[in-house]
């Protein structure tokens, strides 16, 4: 099946060349990756597929989501630039002052609590969404059945963790659903 919609065609080929350059391949590996690019495509507005259109989103949910979760809870080990800084001149004791300032405002600044995945209900985000002079009822519908299965696989994944957790001695907590924070709040 082929994804049709003008705006959903320019946000694949949009991001599917954006994540080419971050991973430094070609937009071509990039799609061959994702399964984007349709067998036969018959024109350059039928050239994504829908599967492929799927695995991105869920490679862009997880990397505004889990990833962030994965590399963004380091800051315990940044209160300390003895241990571990930004960046320093090789032979210094630790990083340079200005450097030193520049973390500690960021971690200070993105460091608070923000609603988790497996908290949320995101169905209220689309409300009204048929008012939309590109959506009907039909189009809400769909979308807030599509937060429900995502809601709803949250709380599958949170079972499955906290199954694995209790046979663990320290629980690992990184991508659980309830501890890893929805990309709008970050």
């Amino acid at each position: 099946e082929q994804l049709t919609d003008p705006q959903l065609v320019h946000f694949v080929a949009y991001m599917a060349a954006s994540l080419g350059e971050v991973r430094k391949e070609t937009t071509a590996q990039q799609m061959e990756w994702l399964g984007l690019v349709a067998p036969n495509p018959t024109s350059p507005s039928t050239r994504y597929t829908c599967k492929g259109f799927n695995k991105l989103l869920r490679v862009l949910t997880f990397t505004v989501t889990g990833w962030h979760r994965h590399v963004g809870t380091v800051s315990h080990l940044m209160r300390d630039p003895e241990l571990t800084s930004a960046s320093w001149i090789e032979g210094q004791r630790s990083g340079a002052p200005r450097q030193v300032m520049l973390m500690a405002l960021i971690v200070a600044t993105t460091g608070f609590t923000n609603p988790k995945l497996g908290q949320n209900n995101f169905g209220f985000m689309f409300e009204g969404l048929a008012r939309s002079p590109h959506a009907d009822k039909e189009a809400e519908y769909q979308v807030k059945e599509l937060s429900a299965v995502l809601e709803r696989s949250m709380r599958e994944l949170s079972r499955v963790v906290d199954g694995r957790n209790e046979k663990r001695t320290f629980p690992y907590l990184q991508m659980h659903p309830n501890f890893v924070e929805n990309s709008v709040a970050v």
